[in-house]
């Protein structure tokens, strides 16, 4: 009974503090470090300003999930590709993936990055760490610091907030109270 007051009083927090941002109309940008690629905002810009900046996509990945490839845009040297993903109600970007044309080392990146990686999970050709407050995240082929990184990622605090909702739902779907709490907390 312990647990189930302070996962209440967590989602409580969680949603009280959201519905206090969204009224105080302070922006998503203000609470973290959402960064631009090229002049793509993640969380701001759309589909069609995104499809008028890099052209139309090359295809769209998959038929389910509102991500496209597109060529490599002017000004992106290092990329071979992009992968632009977006939110299915607004159409506005999710999150940004400039794959590079050859893997670079990890660790530089992380560096570069800073801030604390607060997620790292499987994702193909390897692992995707996501960190924060830089709302920046990383492809690499693992997690030491010998790692190389195929692509960077540029991400929307929405899209970040997602990704614990998905695993607060996981984790209470088999039971592991205790993490679900530290996931909502």
């Amino acid at each position: 009974m312990a647990f189930a007051r302070r996962l209440h009083r967590a989602l409580g927090c969680l949603i009280w503090t959201s519905a206090a941002v969204l009224a105080s109309g302070r922006s998503a940008a203000a609470q973290s470090q959402v960064t631009a690629f090229l002049n793509i905002l993640p969380g701001t810009t759309t589909k069609a300003e995104v499809d008028l900046a890099f052209g139309d996509p090359k295809r769209r990945v998959s038929p389910n999930d509102e991500i496209y490839e597109y060529n490599a845009p002017r000004g992106a040297d290092e990329a071979d590709r992009v992968l632009v993903s977006f939110f299915v109600d607004s159409r506005t970007v999710s999150r940004i993936d400039a794959y590079f044309k050859t893997p670079v080392p990890a660790e530089a990146l992380r560096e570069r990055i800073g801030g604390a990686r607060v997620v790292s999970r499987p994702h193909p050709p390897g692992i995707e760490e996501l960190f924060y407050p830089r709302l920046h995240g990383l492809v690499v082929s693992g997690a030491g610091p010998d790692a190389q990184a195929f692509a960077f990622c540029y991400l929307s605090q929405r899209y970040l907030a997602s990704v614990y909702v998905e695993r607060f739902d996981a984790l209470l779907a088999g039971k592991d109270f205790d993490a679900a709490l530290g996931e909502a907390e």
